[in-house]
């Protein structure tokens, strides 16, 4: 017998319906300010394609348990890209490279 397994996600956004794999992609999809009420700067979702690479679609047939008990079964799942540095603290990094220090992983 074979058995499937599929990715599942780990946080999913109720604003805009996306799957994620980590807190970090689910932050990183969501930008502006808590506080604002301006269409412009108040928080909402940016989809994970219009992110410069900074996350990556992990599973295209993944699961969703989460919210309920009726399961998602073929959804998108997006992670983060840690290939590229992307996590906040790695500007350091990325600054020591740009300036010739540091050589790339």
């Amino acid at each position: 017998m074979v058995r499937v397994v599929r990715t599942s996600c780990t946080y999913h956004c109720a604003a805009c319906g996306l799957h994620f794999h980590s807190l970090e992609a689910f932050d990183a999809h969501r930008v502006g300010d808590h506080a604002s009420n301006d269409p412009e700067t108040r928080r909402r979702c940016v989809h994970p394609l219009d992110l410069d690479g900074k996350l990556v679609l992990l599973s295209e047939d993944g699961i969703c348990r989460i919210g309920g008990p009726d399961v998602q079964v073929g959804v998108s799942v997006w992670t983060s890209d840690r290939r590229k540095g992307t996590r906040p603290w790695d500007a350091p990094v990325r600054a020591a490279e740009a300036a010739g220090g540091v050589s790339g992983a």
